[in-house]
């Protein structure tokens, strides 16, 4: 495999793995509450309070692997892609005024 082939591999799976994340987000209520149900099934007998309690946790865990996934998935396809951002404001000012120099009549 060429090295371009197995960095658009790399970056489509990050990318999927995003995607991936961000749907566990979305869904993340119908599946905490799901799993929430579950537990109460295999208890047979919980407490109102208790219910609520263990339904928020679960929404909270899928809230939590889902935003990893995307968090992950978004951040290793976008370096992937060679796509940065520069926080350093001095770096990119004086590439800007580079830019400048080159464009202005002199």
């Amino acid at each position: 495999m060429n090295t371009s082939k197995s960095d658009t591999v790399v970056t489509v799976g990050c990318l999927i793995l995003a995607i991936i994340g961000f749907v566990i987000i979305l869904r993340s209520v119908e599946m905490g509450i799901s799993a929430a149900t579950s537990d109460l099934i295999k208890a047979e007998s919980m407490s109102i309070d208790e219910s609520k309690i263990r339904s928020e946790n679960h929404i909270a865990k899928f809230r939590l692997v889902g935003g990893i996934l995307f968090g992950v998935g978004l951040f290793l396809g976008l370096n992937k892609l060679r796509i940065r951002v520069d926080f350093r404001s001095d770096v990119s000012m004086t590439k800007m005024e580079e830019i400048e120099d080159k464009h202005s009549p002199t």
